[in-house]
């Protein structure tokens, strides 16, 4: 539950922490560590589930999030699930693999909603997007670069890591149930990445003497540099880092089924331009708290915090240290 509260951090600070510092370092713990964890069966049983559990907590709570830097931390602990669950099925190299992937293209998509909210009046409501594409052209650009990786379009990083996970996950002996599960979290976070898309493109409702201003050379040289090397990396990993990749042969249908499913919802928003949506106050508040778990969560582990230091500070401080200072003249 921290973890959509540490959205109220500046954006670079935020990018920084879901794509390299405290989100990943524990899965890159876990992958260090491999030897150990894979002699536990049982252990990687727990984990499976425990993975796959907060994969599809977190999108389930990310379809009814309107803060624009919460959903997308939501959509990283469902990623985080997803990595989990590949490790926890013995995909060691795809999980490190998808690991990298997702750092580049989730960092790139912070920075460029970081570009599109300082234009916004610094608002996060994902309702205020508007068409981006006339206000903030190149970020909007290096947005839908970062969305399309997410989506795992064909011929892009996200794809390649994506796509291979998927399909060594329905090689592997897991059951039905949790394979039913893993879709459902793909599709949840197809659903997401098309709120951005369909809020983007929605028309202008800032105020109509906005000033906007487009971003610094340097800033906007680092977003395309960022955008180029997410393109490419995903290709540039299997064929010189990891060479030995083996490709199974599976039937066209697998293969271009992210595609087709692609060009259905966009066919569907273009056609019907809406999207489903809750209004309510009551049901978003409720999904946005992470199903209550922030609220009891933090609650729990902050009185707890407290009663440990106090009762720390009133049996060392004020007992053992008191005694032993004044016992000795």
């Amino acid at each position: 539950p921290w973890l959509p509260l540490a959205m109220a951090a500046p954006t670079p600070i935020s990018a920084l922490v879901h794509s390299s510092t405290l989100v990943t370092a524990g899965l890159y713990l876990m992958m260090r560590f491999s030897y150990l964890l894979y002699s536990s069966y049982t252990l990687m049983q727990l984990l499976l589930i425990l993975s796959l559990f907060t994969s599809f907590y977190a999108g389930m709570n990310s379809i009814f999030e309107k803060d624009l830097k919460k959903m997308i931390a939501l959509s990283t602990l469902s990623h985080l699930g997803f990595i989990g669950m590949a490790f926890s099925s013995g995909l060691l190299h795809l999980a490190f693999f998808h690991m990298l992937t997702h750092a580049l293209f989730k960092s790139l998509l912070f920075m460029t909603m970081g570009d599109i909210m300082i234009n916004l009046n610094h608002s996060q409501d994902i309702r205020y997007l508007s068409s981006g594409m006339l206000y903030t052209p190149m970020s909007c650009m290096v947005m839908y670069v970062s969305i399309l990786n997410l989506l795992g379009l064909p011929n892009l990083s996200g794809y390649f890591s994506k796509d291979l996970v998927l399909e060594m996950m329905n090689y592997s002996s897991s059951s039905i149930l949790v394979m039913l599960i893993l879709f459902m979290n793909v599709f949840f976070t197809y659903y997401y990445t098309y709120q951005l898309f369909f809020y983007s493109f929605q028309p202008i409702k800032v105020l109509p003497y906005q000033n906007f201003h487009s971003p610094m050379l340097g800033h906007t040289l680092c977003l395309f540099i960022m955008a180029i090397s997410t393109l490419l990396f995903g290709f540039f990993f299997l064929s010189h880092i990891c060479s030995l990749t083996l490709f199974y042969p599976v039937p066209l249908v697998n293969k271009s089924l992210p595609l087709f499913i692609n060009l259905i919802m966009l066919l569907h928003l273009f056609l019907n331009t809406k999207l489903f949506t809750s209004n309510s106050p009551m049901l978003n508040y409720y999904f946005s708290n992470m199903m209550f778990l922030s609220n009891l969560m933090l609650t729990l582990s902050s009185n707890l915090y407290y009663n440990l230091s106090f009762m720390l500070v009133k049996s060392l401080e004020f007992g053992v240290l008191n005694y032993s200072l004044n016992s000795y003249p």
